[in-house]
């Protein structure tokens, strides 16, 4: 039984529809009837598996009614898409012969096919792939596919090692010769030759770079194909070196990370009844996960199988105004992502230039954008990345800032705090349930950073989140699903509110003691 129903209008080939899924299971004598409303066609982000598990936590299905709920499920959405793309193919069709337009079926054909097509082989068939191999494969075979990416990750390092490496010659030896006295047109020349060299050694490693990532991605989709269809297959590693140099590696970053990061932990209750439970920390430093060996194989495992789970961990970077702001800086954030090849998602780059032809799209003609460039961001603005290499991080929230404000008092209306609750959420509707964000809007520490200015701002920041989580709380927890209706269980957040790395202990003390006089604290328990 289904029933169709149309939301807002909009134009065919966006149209998205709420299709009512009801079926009676049966085994012998013993029927179950269930239920669930889905959106068609499915989301990106989403497949049947979503929903099959939303309808067994919802309906408390018994075992033995799993595999034909399943194919039941799957006919279902297969068979209201197929007919959703019949009507959006005939009204296309209808509106062109009304207003007397010649068609071209073939070329329309073809170009809607290719482009759907490459984003669904892209991304919903490798999230498929890859989720069957996280549930399936045994322990040798998953621990082969892990050391088979961080031979990958160590490939990638040591060209960058390499790109540094030639870098660093050329221009330790441009400042040598900058710090000599009088320099004249031979030596004006030289030092002109150098940033050619320098550019040039730069434009070669790009390229080589694009090339291995090119490489790497085909070869991991390759893995993850084989992994799902041929059981005996065990992925080798190329380099028998490998493991000595893992070893080395490990060591050499545990020596880099010895010191203690500060932090303060926290469980609260939120909501006038106190309905839900949640952790949040106070910690000074990032949260992108370099003091943390990330090719380490066993990382690269808990990274992957949270990869596609609801249970998303997300930071707030902030960022300029430019687009490409992380790639002209060369930010520690570009860094981190170019140490290992993105398997899963387009490259930090092209993620970027993404966001900036969606910007100019949504610009179009307008005169002021023309006016400052078209390439300017406002402070406030959020565009988002998707990351399977930065260990502990799926999601990044970029936060467009203007340093002005650091020196500035903010209130409640600021676009720095309206981002921040367009931010939870987002995180919200799209299963993030560990945030970081940056406390002070600021990651560095400057003179004007006073006692009193950081208590009023990071006072604030703790009340506008507290309001954030409790308004997401309060309605209900179809919020955090992507299934759609309400969950067996209660949302469950982890709030990390990040410091600037070089703050004084006095200021990082005194603003642990503000967060239990505005959350609730859960009682700890003794003995």
């Amino acid at each position: 039984e289904r029933r169709i129903t149309p939301r807002d209008h909009v134009s065919p080939m966006d149209e998205v529809r709420i299709g009512s899924f009801r079926t009676l299971l049966s085994k012998g004598s013993v029927t179950k009837e269930v239920s669930c409303e889905i959106p068609i066609p499915l989301p990106s982000h989403s497949d049947s598996a979503e929903y099959f598990s939303h309808i067994i936590a919802t309906h408390d299905v018994h075992p033995m009614f799993h595999d034909e709920l399943l194919s039941t499920l799957d006919s279902f959405i297969r068979r209201e898409e197929e007919e959703m793309e019949e009507e959006r193919d005939e009204a296309v069709l209808e509106e062109a012969l009304r207003e007397g337009k010649s068609i071209d079926i073939e070329r329309w054909t073809n170009a809607y096919e290719k482009s759907s097509l490459d984003s669904l082989e892209e991304a919903v068939r490798l999230a498929d792939k890859f989720g069957e191999v996280m549930r399936d494969c045994d322990a040798v075979r998953m621990e082969a596919l892990m050391r088979r990416e961080s031979e990958m990750a160590t490939e990638v390092s040591r060209l960058i090692s390499l790109r540094d490496s030639e870098l660093d010659g050329v221009r330790r030896k441009a400042e040598m010769m900058m710090e000599r006295k009088n320099l004249g047109t031979e030596e004006l020349k030289e030092l002109s030759a150098f940033n050619e060299e320098m550019r040039y050694i730069q434009d070669s490693y790009v390229a080589e770079l694009r090339m291995i990532g090119v490489r790497q991605r085909s070869e991991f989709k390759e893995m993850i194909r084989r992994l799902t269809k041929d059981p005996s297959y065990i992925p080798q590693l190329q380099n028998a070196g490998n493991e000595e140099d893992e070893q080395s590696h490990n060591g050499a970053a545990g020596s880099l990370h010895e010191g203690r990061k500060l932090e303060e932990s926290f469980t609260i209750y939120l909501g006038a009844q106190l309905k839900t439970m949640h952790n949040a920390r106070v910690v000074v430093g990032n949260e992108l996960g370099e003091e943390r060996d990330w090719n380490a194989p066993h990382v690269r495992l808990q990274a992957s199988m949270s990869l596609y789970r609801r249970d998303l961990s997300a930071v707030v970077l902030l960022v300029g105004r430019d687009p490409k702001w992380h790639l002209q800086r060369r930010s520690d954030f570009s860094r981190l992502c170019e140490r290992s090849t993105e398997l899963h998602f387009e490259p930090l780059e092209r993620q970027l230039e993404e966001v900036r032809e969606t910007m100019r799209r949504r610009e179009g003609g307008r005169k002021e954008s023309i006016a400052r460039g078209d390439d300017s961001l406002s402070v406030g603005d959020v565009y988002t990345t998707r990351h399977s290499n930065l260990g502990n991080v799926h999601i990044v929230y970029h936060l467009v800032a203007d340093e002005a404000d650091d020196y500035k008092d903010i209130n409640s209306r600021h676009p720095y705090l309206n981002a921040l609750r367009n931010i939870v959420r987002m995180a919200s509707r799209f299963g993030v349930t560990t945030l970081s964000l940056p406390m002070l809007f600021t990651d560095t520490v400057h003179e004007s950073m006073t006692l009193q200015w950081t208590s009023k701002r990071a006072e604030l920041v703790f009340k506008c989140v507290k309001g954030y989580l409790m308004e997401i709380c309060s309605t209900g927890w179809s919020s955090v699903s992507l299934g759609g209706a309400s969950l067996s269980r209660a949302p469950h957040y982890n709030i990390n509110f990040v410091l600037p790395r070089d703050i004084s202990i006095d200021i990082y003390s005194h603003i642990v003691s503000l967060f239990p006089t505005i959350f609730h604290l859960v009682p700890s328990v003794t003995a």
